[in-house]
């Protein structure tokens, strides 16, 4: 009857718009790898130093044979001691002695692919390696944006280190990357 006929056409034409769109893998690169279920994130708990000096605090490494290109999104590193500075560096290939502490890397998306990257908590270090970025804080948040711009091929690592200005800040760590 014609009731029925108006409300049919009726759902025909708002259920779709109702409905959430299907996920697409739509927007920058970042969004584009993590919907592949190519995006990671790495976070540490809440670390103290206990003295000025400058330490080795995240070590992130490509292992050899991985078959995978690295690519940094995102470091974010906060100070939470209040009303102190740290000074902030990175650093590529250091010399290893020992990886330390693992931390766990976790998928963006539950059926993404496994990671092959591997991050460790204050590493051993015998040789930095190069310095390709230095920055300063100042009780805050330092939010490194890299887009997908700073690549570690296999058997490659970098090195974050923290030297504060006092014998005891607290920093925590957040770190998201792509594997290709």
């Amino acid at each position: 009857n014609g009731v029925n006929d108006f409300f049919a056409g009726w759902l025909i034409s708002v259920a779709p718009a109702a409905l959430p769109p299907p996920p697409v893998a739509e927007g920058n690169l970042w969004q584009k790898r993590s919907f592949e279920g190519k995006g990671f994130i790495v976070t540490t708990n809440e670390v103290t130093f206990a003295s000025t000096a400058e330490k080795d605090f995240v070590l992130v490494k490509n292992p050899t044979a991985s078959s995978k290109l690295h690519r940094s999104n995102e470091l974010v590193l906060t100070l939470i001691t209040e009303s102190q500075n740290t000074t902030i560096r990175i650093y590529k290939n250091p010399t290893i002695t020992t990886n330390g502490t693992a931390l766990v890397v976790n998928k963006l998306r539950t059926s993404g692919n496994a990671p092959v990257s591997q991050a460790f908590l204050q590493p051993t270090i015998s040789s930095r390696g190069v310095l390709v970025a230095a920055y300063s804080i100042n009780a805050d948040s330092l939010n490194l944006p890299f887009d997908l711009s700073l690549y570690l091929e296999q058997n490659e690592s970098f090195l974050v280190t923290v030297e504060g200005n006092t014998v005891r800040n607290d920093y925590v760590l957040t770190y998201t990357f792509a594997e290709e």
